[in-house]
């Protein structure tokens, strides 16, 4: 009998004590879980900044929008400030040179403002080749003393800010032969 009791103790799972260590074995379920819980909560925290982020980047752009648009609007009043000077007093009383003369005077500080904000013109000299990025070819004009496909005449100055054209070069080319 005791014999018996010997081999159905030996049959039975034996506890961590038993065992004579104090390893826990954790069940690999549990463990997964555990992994996935933590993952999840990475994957919402990344998720809540970069949703942070796309609103900071948003506000921000506004903001450099109505800066960039605050700062060009206050360099044109003063133009807006010469054609107020201009119109303001009795216009009967005016000769027609002091009114050519103010709009030529609020034509040059609109030409200073928009320099100092980066924009160039473009122009253009008979004989010079024509470039479909930066000239716009408004009509063929033959010539015998331009080269075919170069520019006989322009039309209209082209406007440039840094590199990037804003309005081409209005011109017209000789025709390819």
């Amino acid at each position: 009998m005791k014999k018996q009791q010997e081999d159905q103790q030996h049959d039975e799972p034996l506890t961590d004590s038993e065992q004579g260590g104090d390893t826990e074995i954790k069940d690999p379920i549990l463990e997964l879980e555990d992994q996935v819980a933590e993952w999840r909560e990475k994957y919402l925290r990344s998720l809540a900044d970069f949703q942070n982020y796309q609103r900071r980047a948003l506000i921000n752009e506004k903001q450099a929008k109505d800066e960039g648009a605050s700062s060009v609007l206050e360099k044109l009043l003063t133009i807006l400030d010469n054609l107020d000077r201009v119109l303001s007093p009795d216009v009967s009383a005016m000769s027609l040179d002091q009114v050519v003369e103010g709009v030529r005077v609020t034509r040059d500080e609109m030409l200073r403002v928009l320099g100092g904000l980066g924009m160039n013109k473009l122009e253009v000299a008979p004989g010079d080749e024509f470039q479909p990025g930066r000239h716009e070819a408004m009509l063929q004009q033959p010539s015998d003393e331009i080269e075919p496909g170069h520019i006989v005449a322009q039309f209209a100055p082209g406007y440039a800010l840094g590199d990037r054209v804003l309005r081409p070069v209005k011109v017209s080319v000789a025709p390819s032969e």
